[in-house]
């Protein structure tokens, strides 16, 4: 310890020495901020998480474009394969000369029949919309939830994500239009419940589900 303060008030009488370490220290200080992110990081590892910077997520969704899956547009599957104006022209390649030139493609009326060809996969595309299913989380966190319904029949559970910012579980599916579903959340695999804060419908057992329908 006497050594120590020797070296100290030896360091402070070096005014060059001294100088140069009060720069050094300086440099070397760290900002708050990142010594709490870096100290939340480690945390959140210790415990199997991942840690978010919800200041960058922010940032991010400024730069963004508003969306939502409710405003996507299903294109056909010869669009996406090669591109918007591919149709007609494949359509022509594929004929050959079995019609009597190239007139009768160039027309409105064969241009619009070769718009509106659908493959199977185009069909089922088309005719369905996207929605978006959100269970908020009261109290302690669920280990999982899933969705199940009529959609395909009771069958299949669709594990929903956990979004901690908003304290809600969701999931995004793709349901056909012009039809009712019934459907319930299934909590930590065994409790299967209903969302209050959504449509509820009795089933031909007397079973109270959520219900909602797509147009």
């Amino acid at each position: 310890m006497i050594f120590a303060m020797e070296r100290a008030v030896g360091t402070f009488k070096n005014k060059k020495k001294y100088l140069k370490l009060r720069e050094n220290a300086f440099k070397s200080t760290m900002d708050g901020s990142i010594v709490s992110k870096a100290w939340l990081n480690e945390f959140y590892r210790l415990r199997g998480k991942i840690f978010t910077d919800y200041t960058i997520v922010k940032d991010v969704e400024k730069d963004m474009k508003p969306w939502n899956p409710q405003d996507y547009q299903p294109i056909s599957i010869i669009q996406e394969i090669f591109g918007h104006d591919k149709k007609k022209q494949i359509f022509k390649e594929i004929d050959h000369g079995a019609t009597d030139g190239d007139g009768e493609y160039n027309s409105p009326d064969k241009a619009r029949e070769l718009d509106n060809i659908e493959s199977a996969f185009d069909t089922v595309a088309f005719n369905k919309k996207p929605h978006t299913f959100m269970l908020h989380n009261r109290g302690p966190k669920y280990e999982s939830v899933a969705l199940c319904g009529t959609f395909d029949e009771w069958l299949v559970q669709h594990e929903m994500k956990f979004d901690s910012y908003t304290n809600q579980w969701y999931i995004t599916m793709h349901l056909k239009t012009g039809e009712e579903f019934l459907y319930k959340y299934v909590i930590n695999g065994n409790d299967w419940v209903t969302n209050n804060e959504e449509g509820q419908k009795s089933d031909d057992s007397g079973i109270i589900n959520n219900c909602i329908s797509i147009y």
